[in-house]
């Protein structure tokens, strides 16, 4: 079983890419938005019980996938320090079960990403950032542009000037990913 983490800033095209690598291999997409659009509206974005909620829902169906032999892509913001356990107990999953656990950090230029911030597509995951002025929030305060560093050589692509299909292309080659797709037919976006 193979996990892809896509990871990065907002608007770096990492759900875009996502999609596309989906439809060159085959793999399921398990997207950030997926738990924080279920956890926030009962929770709220800054209650303590948030971070661990969404690790352990994140790390059960990532443990299930890897059970049954389901390929994912799962789509991610890296906040550093406050991700480093979530991130640890992925690779420790993973190697406890067999998987392969392939780190992807997304990456462009500021004009690019406050370009595609407003994009109208993100405004069907109200927890995605959606604003100029949020995006430039997240990256001072959040600490949601760092490299993953401790997990050591991993693949990182600047999506400033690429298609999503030239950014999964990239990953597919780098990984050595064929088309594999899972026996489900139904496809959550």
């Amino acid at each position: 079983m193979n996990l892809i983490l896509l990871y990065g800033p907002p608007a770096v095209g990492k759900l875009t890419t996502a999609k596309e690598l989906a439809s060159q291999i085959g793999y399921k997409i398990f997207h950030n938005h997926h738990t924080q659009d279920m956890v926030y509206p009962i929770f709220g974005f800054k209650s303590p019980v948030v971070d661990k909620l969404l690790k352990d829902i994140r790390i059960t169906v990532f443990e299930q996938a890897m059970k049954n032999g389901k390929d994912l892509i799962f789509t991610f913001c890296f906040e550093n320090p406050q991700h480093i356990d979530f991130i640890t107990s992925v690779r420790e999953k993973a190697a406890e079960l067999g998987a392969n656990a392939f780190f992807v950090r997304l990456f462009c230029d500021l004009d690019e990403q406050s370009r595609r911030v407003e994009d109208p597509s993100r405004k069907k995951f109200p927890a995605k950032c959606q604003t100029v002025e949020v995006l430039k929030w997240a990256l001072q305060d959040k600490n949601i542009d760092s490299r993953i560093d401790f997990i050591g050589d991993h693949l990182e692509l600047d999506t400033t000037s690429l298609s999503a299909s030239q950014v999964a292309e990239n990953i597919r080659l780098h990984y050595g990913l064929t088309y594999c797709p899972t026996d489900i037919e139904f496809k959550y976006t």
